[in-house]
Parts: C-alpha cells; structure tokens; sequence
C-alpha cells in the first residue's frame, strides 16, 4: 500500500510540472504576439514620421533585369562605374558634401532604411542618397569647382568620384531617379549621369580653366532630358547613342531611343521690373508684376526668383503658359529673377538675372516750410516749401503742384483773425509729415 501511494504521488508530481511547463509555453507565446503587435506599431510611427521618398525595392528596380541602353545592358545604376581597372579613391572618404541647403532636404546613407534631416557640409558618402522636397534646393561640391545644385522634388544617389592613373582624369558618378539636377564641373573630367531612361556621358571642357555645364531632367513621366549648356556629351539609351554639343538638348522616353539633338531655347528678353528698381511699402508688401517678351515657337516659360544673384536659395521656380507672373508678399529685401523658354520638355538658356528691391518704408516724407510770420496785414500770404520727390503736398486739403526738384508754393487766402495753416505731404505708401501754425490776420 505505501508503495502505492508513493507512486501516486510522483505520479502526481510529474502531472503538476508538466502542468506548469505547458503554462510557461502559453505564456511564452503571448508575450512574443504581444512584443510583435508592438513591433508592428512602432514600424507603422515610424513610416509616419520619415518621409518614404523613393523606395529601396524602387531603387533596386533600376538595377539589373531592365535594359537602360547602356554599353553593358546588365549593368546596375547603383553600381554603374565602368572600367574596375582604375585606380579608385579610398571608400572611406567622401565623394561629395553637402555645402548649402534650402528648406527642407532629406539624406539617406547607404544601407539605411529611413531619411533623415541633411545638414550642412554634411559628407556624401559612396551610394549616399539626397532628397529635396517641394520648394527646396540642395548645392553639393564634388571637388574644387566642380558642383552640382538640385532643384525641388529631386533626388539622386551619390556615387564615388575615381581617378584614371594612366590618363590622370577623374570620372564622377550620379543616379539621378527624379526631379532636375545642374552640374558644372571643371578640369580633365568625365561625368556619366544616370536616369530612369538613359546615360549620359559628359565630357569637360578643360580649355582656358572653362566648366562643362549641364542640365538633367526627369520629367513626370520618366522621360529624361539632357541639355549640353559647354562641353560635350553621349546619350545612350535602348542600343543608340546621339551626341550633344554646345546649346543642344535631347529628350529620351522610357524604353526608347534618344531623340534627334535640337537647339536650346535662347534667351528671353526681360521687361518689367527694370534693373534694380525699388519698390516701397508701409503695411503690405506691394504687388509686382514680372513681364518678359514672348517668344514665338515656344511651350511655355520657365520664371526663377531668388534672394541671390547665384541662385542658389531659391524662393519660385514655376512653369508658366504666358508672359508674365505676379507677386504680393516679397517683404524687405533684395531679389533676383530670370527666366528662359520652354521647348519639348527642355528647358532654355536663362536671361541675365535683374535685381529688385523691396524697402518697407515707416518714415514721414521729408516737409519743410520757410519761416512765416505770426501777424499779416493783408488777405493773402504764400506759402513757399519743398518735399521730397515723389510726395503729394497739400494745404489745407487743396493739392499743390510740386517742381521736379520738389519745392512748391501756395497763395493762402486769409481771413480776418486768427487762421490755421495746415501743411500735409503724403509719400508713395502713405507716410504722411505735419505742418501747422496760427497765423493773424489783420487787415
């Protein structure tokens, strides 16, 4: 009988143990759904937070199966550097910075999965990436005089700049997957540019210390456009290569061959404002109107405005159908605008910037009146004084002609006693100077 109830009780032992075993299990597996719900949300905060910009699986999608017309057709965007048999910079350095910001960029290093805010001479590393959202631009150095500026809404991935030790040139390296990029690069250089649809192959102009400039666009629709502003360049797409000279443009669809070289766009003539002409406000910015001369055959236009002569912190860049645009908020300040043609998706050679000037003016006009007696002994008396230029005068409510020069004179009609004289000069924005005095007539 002992026997029994020994074994009955480890019977019951062992029941017990695996009894609690089987509840650590369940338990165990509720805390990992619990930690995995969260993990969930976190990621969900997280995708809330970052901008998503051009995504990872979007970017390994330029790479490898389509065929972008390049000499070697499986070769990735990302990792498109010709010839490995280069001498080749150290990875560890920086292939570019980050030198000046406006508004809002974002910078993604390379094997990150968020964005991040860019900041100043931030360094650009091997396959950095660089957003700039609506309204923002970025200007990045790639070596001594050579650089790169991004309009709004563009992004591009950084590649490593590589030095040929048999030729001594270096080649310099971008994806370009949206948005507009500027390049001016100086020296015995090539630059091979990448777009959803094409490569480019820019060569420098090292003749008298010149930059090669140019232009690169993706459009809405993925089509690109290259414009050779000096230099040279290579556009190969889809098995065809066209070649572009000084002032030509070409625009490549996706999956098709690049487009017959065409002349860039020449300059628009600007009208209104003139160069550096001042506009006044008290209270309110004042209304501008930009005009320039149309120009016949063209799309449309393209109007810049800047608060530097480089335009390089740019406040506007719209496309435009007419010849003209408005604005109401430029406050104090000085300002720089320009504006080129508009043909076949590409745009033309911009205008010489001209500088406006916006003054907010809180003074009274100047207002001087010449000594005047306290007693008269007649019924009339002038009044001589001077304003300055651009000023209304009046006495006494009545408008007085003012000279060139400004001065002006008034015969004031007395009557018999005391008589206040009132003396008002009105500015442009509506500053106004007193005068007042008690004047005696007896006569």
């Amino acid at each position: 009988m002992s026997k029994y109830k020994k074994a009955m009780r480890t019977f019951e032992e062992m029941r017990k143990l695996l009894k609690s075993k089987g509840g650590r299990s369940l338990e165990i597996v509720v805390i990992m759904l619990v930690v995995m719900f969260f993990f969930s949300l976190v990621l969900s905060v997280m995708s809330t937070l970052f901008p998503s910009g051009t995504g990872i699986k979007d970017i390994r999608n330029l790479s490898g199966d389509r065929d972008h017309g390049a000499d070697n057709a499986d070769r990735s965007l990302l990792l498109a550097h010709g010839d490995e048999k280069a001498g080749v910079i150290d990875t560890d350095l920086a292939a570019a910075v980050l030198k000046r910001m406006n508004r809002n960029v974002k910078s993604k290093r390379a094997g990150s999965i968020a964005w991040a805010d860019a900041k100043k001479d931030m360094p650009l590393y091997d396959r950095d990436a660089v957003q700039t959202l609506g309204g923002s631009t970025a200007m990045i150095h790639m070596d001594e005089g050579s650089s790169m500026r991004m309009g709004e809404n563009s992004l591009i991935i950084i590649r490593k700049v590589e030095q040929d030790k048999i030729f001594g040139e270096k080649r310099s390296f971008v994806v370009v997957m949206d948005g507009e990029l500027q390049g001016k690069f100086s020296g015995t250089e090539h630059v091979e540019v990448t777009t959803p649809s094409a490569v480019a192959k820019i060569k420098t102009m090292p003749v008298s210390g010149k930059q090669s400039e140019f232009r690169v666009r993706v459009n809405p629709d993925k089509s690109s456009t290259f414009s050779i502003l000096k230099g040279s360049a290579k556009i190969t797409a889809k098995g065809k290569t066209v070649e572009l000279k000084h002032n030509q443009m070409t625009t490549v669809d996706l999956n098709k061959s690049p487009s017959l070289p065409i002349s860039i766009p020449q300059p628009v003539k600007l009208v209104k404002p003139e160069r550096r002409e001042l506009f006044y406000y008290r209270d309110l910015p004042p209304s501008i109107l930009f005009t320039w001369k149309d120009k016949k055959n063209a799309d449309g236009y393209r109007f810049m405005l800047a608060r530097d002569p480089d335009f390089e912190d740019v406040m506007y860049d719209e496309r435009l159908l007419k010849n003209k645009f408005s604005l109401g908020n430029l406050r104090n300040g000085s300002y720089f605008w320009r504006v080129s043609a508009v043909k076949n998706r590409g745009d033309g050679i911009f205008s010489d910037a001209r500088e406006v000037v916006v003054t907010r003016d809180i003074n009274p006009p100047r207002l001087s009146i010449e000594e005047l007696p306290q007693t008269v002994y007649e019924d009339t008396f002038t009044v001589h004084g001077s304003t300055e230029q651009g000023a209304d005068v009046f006495v006494g409510g009545t408008p007085v002609h003012i000279s060139p020069t400004g001065s002006f004179e008034y015969e004031l009609l007395l009557e018999h006693g005391l008589n206040v004289l009132v003396v008002e000069a009105v500015d442009s924005v509506g500053n106004v100077a007193y005068f007042s005095q008690l004047i005696n007539s007896k006569f």
